[in-house]
C-alpha cells in the first residue's frame, strides 16, 4: 500500500536563504550516476527500514525503484543536481532531482524525488545538505520552482523542508 504523500513547493531562487553547508568532514559529494543503482538501492532500503516509508521492499525492488529513477520513470534526471556524499567510498547520503511533469495537478518542474541518508549519519543535517546542494544546482541551471513528495507524518522531512524554504500545497 502506496503511503499518502503531500506535495511541497519552493518558488523563486532556490538557493536564497541556504545556510552554509554542515557536512561532516571526510564526505565526498558527487553527482548521481546509473552506476550507483546498487548502491544507492541498499542506502535507500537501510534509510527507510522502520520508518513511515518502510513498506517491506526487498534489496532487488529498492534497486528496481533506483533503475526507474535513472530510466526516467517520473521524468528525465536532472544530472548536475542529483548528488551523492561518500565516505571511504560508499554512499551515505543522496539527493535524487528529474524532471517531472506536474502529474496534472501542478506547472510542470524539477522534484526532488528521493532524500534519503544512512542511519548512521541521519540528525546530523546532512539530508538538508544534499537538497541544499540540489537547490544550488537547480538555481545555476536557470530554474526558479521546484518539488518534492513527503510521506504524510514524516515530520523530519517535514521540518528540513521548511527550513529550506518550502510550503506545503496539498493537505
Amino acid at each position: 500500500m502506496q503511503r499518502r504523500r503531500h506535495i511541497w513547493q519552493k518558488l523563486g531562487d532556490l538557493s536564497a536563504g541556504l545556510a552554509p553547508d554542515p557536512s561532516p568532514d571526510g564526505l565526498k559529494w558527487r553527482m548521481a550516476s546509473p552506476p550507483d543503482i546498487e548502491a544507492l538501492g541498499e542506502l535507500m532500503l537501510s534509510a527507510y527500514r522502520g520508518t513511515l516509508d518502510d513498506e517491506g521492499e526487498t534489496p532487488e525492488q529498492a534497486c528496481d525503484e533506483v533503475r526507474r529513477f535513472f530510466d526516467r520513470a517520473s521524468g528525465s534526471a536532472e544530472k548536475s543536481a542529483s548528488v551523492v556524499a561518500e565516505h571511504d567510498g560508499k554512499p551515505v547520503c543522496a539527493s535524487l532531482c528529474c524532471q517531472w511533469d506536474g502529474g496534472g495537478r501542478v506547472p510542470a518542474g524539477p522534484l526532488i524525488a528521493y532524500v534519503v541518508t544512512a542511519p548512521a549519519y541521519q540528525g546530523r543535517g546532512l539530508g538538508g545538505s544534499a537538497v541544499a546542494r540540489s537547490l544550488r544546482a537547480l538555481t545555476l541551471a536557470g530554474r526558479t520552482r521546484t518539488y518534492a513528495f513527503i510521506t504524510d507524518g514524516n515530520h523530519p522531512s517535514e521540518a528540513t523542508f521548511r527550513r529550506l524554504g518550502f510550503d506545503t500545497l496539498t493537505d
